[in-house]
């Protein structure tokens, strides 16, 4: 219930995608990039991956190939482990999802986990609209439009969760830090 599609439907609406709008220029891809690389400062995903000895994303990561260094699996992987982080900050289970885990690439397909985890995103509440318009395919290179639209769509859906406005201000944290409470 709750406008959520079933398995079937879902893997279904992804794996006939839809031709779409043409591929926006990478100057508008790069600005969509700075503003998702600004959002992931406010669900603290820098200060995380800094934390653990990693490198965090940079402004430009996702919106030109080879930008996250590591070639093409490299920046498929920073994809992977981006959206199964801010997937699993969705307040709904832990992690990823049946049939999306990072740790999947070593032994399926990256067609597999790409299709795994747009459906992983229509169970959390993408529209299938949205979802079917996005390819697997787009996304195993780990740069591009539906990259950047997947980590957008998941960081919105973060923030969101945490009582941001998708503009970033604060509308209520409820843990007190901004002296609403206590």
């Amino acid at each position: 219930g709750g406008g959520r599609v079933k398995r079937s439907e879902a893997v279904r609406s992804i794996s006939h995608g839809s031709s779409g709008p043409s591929t926006p220029s990478a100057g508008v891809l790069q600005g969509r990039m700075e503003n998702l690389h600004a959002k992931l400062h406010l669900v603290g995903y820098h200060g995380k991956v800094k934390a653990r000895g990693m490198s965090p994303v940079t402004l430009t990561h996702f919106a030109i190939e080879g930008s996250g260094g590591g070639g093409r699996r490299g920046q498929f992987m920073d994809f992977l482990l981006l959206a199964e982080s801010l997937f699993g900050e969705m307040g709904v289970g832990k992690g990823g999802s049946p049939g999306f885990r990072s740790d999947a690439i070593e032994t399926e397909t990256p067609n597999a986990i790409a299709t795994g985890l747009l459906v992983a995103a229509q169970e959390r509440g993408m529209d299938p609209r949205i979802a079917g318009g996005i390819t697997p395919n787009s996304l195993t290179g780990g740069y591009g439009e539906g990259v950047i639209q997947v980590l957008e769509w998941a960081v919105d859906r973060v923030l969101a969760y945490r009582s941001y406005s998708h503009s970033g201000s604060v509308l209520r944290r409820g843990d007190g830090v901004d002296g609403d409470e206590g």
